[in-house]
């Protein structure tokens, strides 16, 4: 069994529930986003029970693969924090 905010699938596993996500408190600050903005988004959707498939990111956003869709509740929780949406996943890379 997988803990919460662990990665969850085999690496060649199809990758769904794509999201871009942008820590709105860091956003601006490139040293902040590239240290630090993957981890924000991970303990975020952690502690909500979502885990990962895959991740990537850089100065500007994060781009995740999770386990299952983004419940409208649990958006809602985070808007005030995350801008997120929807995403094809494309810039996760390859296995």
């Amino acid at each position: 069994m997988y803990q919460i905010g662990e990665f969850w699938a085999e690496e060649n596993s199809p990758r769904k529930n794509c999201y871009k996500v942008i820590p709105q408190t860091i956003a601006r600050d490139i040293k902040e986003m590239t240290m630090n903005g993957f981890n924000l988004v991970y303990e975020a959707l952690g502690k909500l029970g979502y885990k990962f498939r895959d991740a990537g990111h850089d100065s500007k956003e994060v781009i995740v693969s999770l386990n299952k869709p983004i419940s409208k509740e649990h958006l809602k929780h985070l808007e005030d924090s995350f801008f997120i949406e929807a995403n094809d996943g494309t810039q996760l890379g390859f296995c």
